[in-house]
């Protein structure tokens, strides 16, 4: 019985011991929090892109987030300190400002206009507006040809922001300065559209103030200028005589006013005009000029026509008046005299 007893004693001090052992050995050794002395979180640095969410059998998955105002969040893959273990992608860019590592988008450029033929050959605001679209890595020498006049100021403002977000020359003050003076007397539709791209400039260097950025005109999208014919005036019927003078109305203009008149093209029912259209008015992105109606070549009178007018660009407006057939120049009330007593 003693023995017995004994036997059983010995095997408890064994049992003991060997449950000891296999909680040192699954203890880790030294990597359980109380030899690390604090979080198992990993730490990465701002801007670096890391792993996505990881699938690691095995171990802690820490989540981090990169210091910034970003607010990406990921986890760090099994097995890895750094993420790139880990199955998925970072869950966003850098943050703005960052230690760099993301890719960085540059702001909008200008629209295409669109493109002025300005056959006056003169520098006027619309066709600059081409020059900085066409080639931005030339805005520094550009702004040094911008006279400081009222109707240049959104064009200077853009060619200084312009050239500083590139790192070109220019100046961030005199871009704000221009941004804030012109807000209330834009009129034309490709000043509209330099106004809205020196205003995202100035806000991508908001927020990004050491950054800089290549400016690229794209090929497509939608354009500044909306032109069209918005209506033709030949007078309270809508019909017109050949050898009477009409008026078209034009929006959206995209060239200098009055250009149209020496290098543009109106066509009657798709047959151009001997003769120029001649300016009659206009203001910002808007104006009016004459032509006078032409013959039908068939003389199949009365006829429905369209009008176009044609520039760089072309506009056109179907079914604008009706055109009827001429006077035949004699009197209404002529024939033979009336016999005398």
């Amino acid at each position: 019985m003693a023995l017995s007893l004994g036997v059983r004693i010995a095997g408890l001090f064994v049992t003991g011991a060997l449950a000891v052992t296999v909680a040192a050995a699954c203890g880790g050794g030294g990597g359980g929090p109380s030899a690390g002395g604090g979080s198992s979180d990993t730490s990465v640095p701002s801007g670096v892109s890391d792993g996505g969410q990881g699938t690691g059998t095995g171990g802690s998955t820490p989540t981090w987030r990169p210091s910034g105002d970003s607010g990406a969040e990921g986890s760090v893959g099994s097995g890895s300190s750094n993420g790139t273990d880990g199955s998925g992608s970072s869950g966003g860019s850098g943050s703005p400002g960052g230690g760099g590592g993301g890719h960085l988008d540059g702001p909008a450029w200008l629209p295409l206009g669109p493109h002025s033929p300005n056959t006056d050959v003169a520098p006027d605001p619309q066709s600059v507006y081409d020059g900085l679209r066409q080639a931005p890595s030339d805005c520094e020498t550009i702004l040094k040809s911008i006279p400081a006049e009222a109707d240049w100021q959104v064009l200077h403002g853009l060619a200084s922001a312009c050239a500083a977000v590139q790192g070109l020359g220019g100046s961030w003050a005199d871009a704000a300065s221009d941004y804030a003076a012109t807000g209330g007397g834009i009129n034309t539709c490709k000043d509209r559209a330099a106004y809205a791209v020196l205003g995202g400039i100035l806000q991508f260097h908001k927020q990004h103030p050491t950054a800089t950025a290549r400016l690229k005109g794209s090929s497509g999208g939608t354009e500044a200028c909306d032109f069209e014919i918005t209506a033709v005036d030949v007078g309270g019927d809508g019909e017109a005589k050949p050898g009477e003078t009409i008026t078209i109305e034009l929006h959206g203009t995209y060239y200098n006013l009055g250009e149209v008149q020496n290098g543009g093209t109106v066509l009657i029912d798709g047959k151009p005009l001997d003769a120029p259209c001649a300016f009659v008015s206009g203001s910002g992105d808007r104006e009016v000029v004459s032509i006078e109606v032409p013959s039908l070549e068939t003389g199949q009178y009365p006829k429905s026509v369209s009008v176009t007018v044609q520039y760089g660009d072309s506009a056109t407006k179907e079914n604008a008046f009706t055109l009827v057939a001429p006077d035949t120049g004699g009197s209404p009330d002529s024939g033979s005299p009336s016999a005398t007593p």
